[in-house]
This record gives structure tokens, sequence and C-alpha cells, in this order.
């Protein structure tokens, strides 16, 4: 049924009007998604201005055990859309504390990386 899963968006931009949407930063999220989530995916981490503190927020409304998907982009040098850059999937280990499942490299701008949080 479907009021037994939550699924949520996160949207920076305030003209984000979806009932399943929360407006705001993904570095500040709703006090009430502490360990509410199973699955996290994301393909806008390497957006982060501080990725130590996405990943602290992230796992903080992970449940334990729960999964992290995500892209990020390995670029060396930050960019625009990249303000950290030079992230790699070690680092990305590092941040999560999490166990690796895939790790994929796509070509020399991203990979796609699938954590377990403990």
């Amino acid at each position: 049924p479907k009021d037994q899963i939550n699924v949520y968006g996160v949207e920076i931009n305030p003209k984000g009007s979806r009932e399943d949407t929360y407006v705001g930063s993904f570095d500040e999220l709703p006090n009430d998604w502490e360990n509410k989530f199973d699955l996290i995916y994301s393909n806008s981490f390497d957006q982060s201005m501080d990725p130590k503190r996405t990943a602290q927020e992230w796992k903080r409304i992970l449940k334990p055990g729960g999964i992290m998907i995500f892209s990020f982009s390995h670029k060396k040098d930050p960019t625009e859309s990249d303000p950290v850059g030079g992230l790699d999937y070690q680092d990305v280990i590092k941040l999560f504390d999490g166990e690796l499942i895939f790790y994929n490299k796509f070509g020399s701008n991203y990979s796609d990386v699938i954590l377990r949080i403990n």
C-alpha cells in the first residue's frame, strides 16, 4: 500500500511545490526524519559545500543498516557544480563510514557508489 512507502525529494529551489518534496538544504533536514529512511539516493552529493556535514546529516536520517546510493563527480579540481572537487570512492567510504557494496567509475567524470551504513 502507498501509505507504507515514504519517498521524499529534497529540492533547494524555493519554487519546488510537490507534496513529496522538502524545499531546503540537504545539510539541514527535518528533525523528525532521524532514522526514517532505509535508502537514500542522490546525484548531487558533489554539490555539497561541506561534504562532512552532508555525510553526517544523511547518516542521521538513514536507519541503521540502511543503503546509500549516489553518483558524484571525481574531477580533481573544484568547479561551479562541484565546489569541493577531488573526491574519490575511498573518500566517500571514509565520510560515510560505510561498507562498500558497489563501485563503478564512468569515464573521466562520474562514479557510482552503493554503501551500507552501520
